[in-house]
């Protein structure tokens, strides 16, 4: 009697984080560099293997689909046992979304090009520029909420890159990773940009949809935080050469 106790305990132990994990989609965006971007036909990048080692802790084989961006946040707002990322939490989504993590920590700021005169003491100055941001993201909505007049949203980083190359935008606001990335893919160097201005430091996280039950949620952010304690979280950066986006911190809070 007591090993058949056991045996249907020990079962329901393993079998409850797959079942969960079963159920969920995992979304992330088809190119969101240097996170997550496609190589080789499949989703890569230090966000998808911070994903996929959650997974492995808790046996979960659940494929990572890949969306254009929008797709993916509206989908994952929509639909129970979605989940998007990586993804900044801002105020705006805060209670749109349960997170895991945080995976990484970027800083935003305002860049120009090097050969202009602009300066910016503080961010009413941008003000005064036309600004080019990503369709959706939470560099958008940081600006919207504070209310700038001359903002310009585009699909992809690598539009706002151009466009700023090109002076039909003066200053591009955007987190330091993806600037330095989309640089290195057009083989531009640093020196043709200069940072003017830099507003915050944010952390992203594995945003999941609100209806998710709160036992996947535990599963994962348990999971994460194994990770992050055994090292393994720094592992993945550092083979990534991307120990800049390493979210260090002294408690996980979810």
């Amino acid at each position: 009697m007591k090993w058949t106790l056991l045996t249907i305990l020990f079962t329901l132990y393993y079998s409850i984080p797959v079942l969960a994990n079963e159920q969920l989609t995992l979304l992330t965006t088809e190119h969101y560099p240097p996170l997550n971007y496609i190589k080789n036909g499949k989703p890569a990048g230090p966000a998808v293997d911070i994903v996929k080692a959650i997974q492995k802790q808790l046996k979960s084989k659940t494929p990572v689909v890949v969306y254009p961006w929008k797709r993916a946040y509206i989908t994952t707002t929509h639909k129970k046992n979605t989940a998007i990322f990586a993804l900044a939490r801002s105020k705006k989504r805060e209670n749109l979304f349960k997170w895991v993590g945080p995976i990484a920590t970027k800083k935003y700021a305002f860049y120009a090009l090097n050969s202009t005169n602009i300066k910016l003491t503080s961010i009413s100055d941008a003000n005064n520029y036309s600004i080019g941001v990503q369709f959706g993201s939470v560099s958008e909505e940081y600006l919207q909420t504070q209310y700038f007049k001359s903002v310009q949203a585009v699909s992809t980083s690598m539009q706002n890159l151009n466009k700023l190359l090109n002076k039909r935008i003066e200053l591009w606001y955007v987190d330091n990773a993806n600037l330095v990335e989309q640089l290195k893919l057009m083989s531009i160097p640093m020196s043709k940009l200069k940072e003017v201005l830099i507003v915050k430091n944010e952390k992203l996280y594995i945003g999941f949809n609100k209806e998710t039950p709160a036992n996947i949620i535990n599963l994962w952010q348990q999971a994460f935080q194994e990770l992050y304690q055994q090292g393994i979280i720094k592992n993945i950066y550092q083979k990534h050469h991307l120990l800049t986006l390493y979210p260090k911190i002294q408690k996980i809070n979810n």
